[in-house]
């Protein structure tokens, strides 16, 4: 119930109330003390345990309040208390102009309006003034909400600092000191700004909202990062950046708040990282980040690292960047340099969508050695019809390549090899070992007309191998003891043809100058004469067709299985025969043939290998 009692001391009244009760219409509000003074022409008023949300709806009724203040309580609605309030008018006669209010406020809760966030359990002290006011805060469990920047609330554990508050007939204008934050992320910064006009305008409220973080996990990131920004960049950001630390990091929004003024806004944020998987496309793979910085600016992603690692490579100068193109669709390109084992190329080529372009002739290879790579990718998010564009540039140092299946051993490789999904294949000062003996490595391609250039699907690339060529290392290279018959060595050009939808194919192309042949007449040779060898075997694994040809009788095709010869056709002047396994045959004209030269030949060099055949 009521209890009052009115004072006079000279020339001052004081009233004193408690549990002073209003009712207007339905709201009912109870002020539990309340003291008024009113002196010769000053009037002050001192209340404890103010309700708000009963004032701000009886605010929100009264016709005698402006039409701006009104609908400011009925959006708002404020809730919480104030449990202190300190009001007095100087002079009654200019009430409008001197007055001044001072107030702790706690728990303090509006909606969101136009934009401008909504709070909970905002506590602190308010000294307002005609013109404007000064706001500290000192609050716990607190949040802000950006409906339209943010799909939840920004919850803290606390919040303080200073807020300045001016107005006047044209707008609201609130800048804040340093706020200081903590809340899940740890301790945040925050320098936050709003601009309310009060007239009609195109820009809306506008905010200036600057929030810095230091020392924070990663996962965090997304609290800060708006739902404004286009949708596949919001999924590649999700996705992109895994667990790590962020040493600091900021977020910025300059500019409207209205929903569809994108163009009136600059959406930025920025991170330093440190110890994070960097997973820029999941159809690649992911690049381990020591330290880098992430900056958003719109619709744009900058990802720059000065420390990374891919496998057991080191990563210098990644660059990760993302940007809407002429279509508005999102583009990623990246690039960088790697340094690191020859067999960490390969991973990338054969664990990429690389496999797809080049398909799977380097599938089983293995490298030991060191590889520089200079790396540049172009990929279309928003399209996966859009063929990705990659340029790799490397730089072979002492190299041991084996060419599997077929075991081909290509030792200390140096040089540079290039790739492109626009021109193919190149090498330069491409060089190596075969058998101990120097390897000069040139790629060549042919294109498929009309076009005549480089298509992944339809070009035929042919890597050559200028060497010398031992017969005894061809002969344990193949495991065929058969071909004893051929001394000496001689220089050769061994091609790896890698065909679209084919195994590789070896080919062996010599003149054979310094190789003799103990053949039979007249296919017999000695090391000082010449003649044209031409060997093609798939390098696949199963059964291999080895085809061998003396220029220009001989035609001859070997089946061979785990290393043996299960049978095999010669041709002399004609196209050799079908291959019968356990057989030999042998088939053509020539001006002499010794029947017992070809059953000694067999017997000396072929016995161990297919005993009591010649057909």
């Amino acid at each position: 119930s009521l209890h009052a009692q009115l004072k006079r001391y000279e020339e001052q009244w004081t009233l004193f109330a408690s549990d002073l009760e209003i009712e207007d219409n339905g709201i009912a509000m109870t002020l539990p003390r309340l003291q008024l003074e009113r002196g010769r022409n000053e009037l002050r008023l001192r209340a404890a345990d103010v309700p708000l949300e009963p004032i701000g709806t009886l605010l929100a009724r009264q016709a005698t309040v402006p039409e701006t203040l009104r609908a400011a309580c009925a959006a708002l609605r404020p809730r919480g208390e104030i449990p202190l309030l300190h009001a007095r008018i100087g002079d009654m006669d200019r009430p409008s102009s001197d007055w001044e209010a001072q107030m702790r406020f706690a728990d303090l809760a509006v909606d969101s309006w136009h934009g401008a966030p909504g709070v909970t359990a905002l506590s602190g002290y308010a000294s307002i003034l005609p013109r404007g006011a000064s706001v500290v805060l000192d609050s716990r469990s607190t949040s802000l909400d950006f409906p339209d920047i943010y799909r939840l609330p920004l919850r803290f554990d606390e919040l303080h600092g200073s807020l300045g508050v001016e107005w006047d007939s044209d707008a609201v204008r609130l800048d804040s000191g340093l706020l200081t934050a903590r809340g899940e992320e740890g301790t945040t910064k925050v320098l936050f700004g709003l601009d309310i006009p009060l007239q009609a305008s195109d820009f809306g409220i506008e905010m200036d909202l600057l929030v810095g973080l230091q020392d924070s996990h990663a996962r965090h990131r997304g609290k800060y990062i708006p739902y404004v920004l286009d949708p596949t960049l919001q999924a590649w950001l999700a996705d992109s950046i895994g667990d790590g630390t962020i040493e600091q990091g900021a977020f910025l929004w300059h500019g409207s708040l209205l929903s569809d003024a994108t163009p009136l806004r600059t959406v930025q944020l920025a991170f330093n990282v440190a110890d994070t998987q960097m997973t820029y496309h999941p159809q690649w793979p992911p690049v381990q980040v020591g330290k880098g910085t992430v900056i958003i600016d719109d619709s744009s992603v900058s990802v720059w690292a000065a420390r990374a690692s891919l496998f057991d490579s080191a990563v210098e100068r990644l660059s990760v960047e993302t940007r809407l193109n002429a279509s508005d669709q999102m583009t990623l390109d990246v690039s960088g340099g790697v340094h690191g084992p020859a067999s960490d190329g390969f991973r990338v080529l054969n664990e990429s969508p690389l496999a797809e372009i080049v398909g799977q002739a380097f599938s089983g290879w293995t490298a030991e050695g060191q590889l520089d790579t200079e790396l540049a990718i172009h990929m279309n998010l928003d399209d996966s019809a859009v063929p990705p564009r990659v340029d790799v540039a490397t730089h072979w140092r002492d190299v041991d390549l084996l060419v599997m299946p077929g075991n081909l051993p290509v030792q200390s490789v140096n040089g540079e090899f290039a790739y492109s999904t626009t021109r193919g294949f190149t090498s330069r000062g491409l060089t190596g070992k075969l058998w101990d003996e120097t390897v000069a490595v040139e790629i060549r391609q042919r294109h498929g007309a009309p076009e005549n250039r480089y298509d992944p699907a339809v070009t035929v690339v042919d890597i050559e191998l200028d060497t010398r060529v031992a017969m005894a290392d061809l002969r344990d290279w193949l495991q065929l003891d058969v071909l004893d018959f051929a001394r000496g060595s001689t220089a050769a050009t061994a091609t790896i043809r890698l065909a679209p939808g084919a195994p590789p194919l070896l080919s062996v192309d010599s003149e054979l100058a310094g190789v003799s042949l103990d053949l039979p007449q007249p296919l017999n040779k000695t090391a000082r004469e010449t003649r044209s060898l031409h060997v093609a075997l798939p390098l696949a694994r199963g059964p291999i067709p080895l085809s061998l040809s003396l220029s220009p009788l001989l035609d001859s095709r070997l089946d061979i299985v785990d290393g043996q010869v299960r049978g095999g056709a010669l041709g002399i002047g004609e196209p050799p025969g079908p291959v019968t396994e356990g057989q030999l045959r042998l088939a053509g004209r020539a001006p002499l043939v010794r029947v017992d030269e070809w059953q000694d030949f067999a017997a000396q060099y072929a016995g161990a290998v297919l005993p009591g055949w010649l057909a």
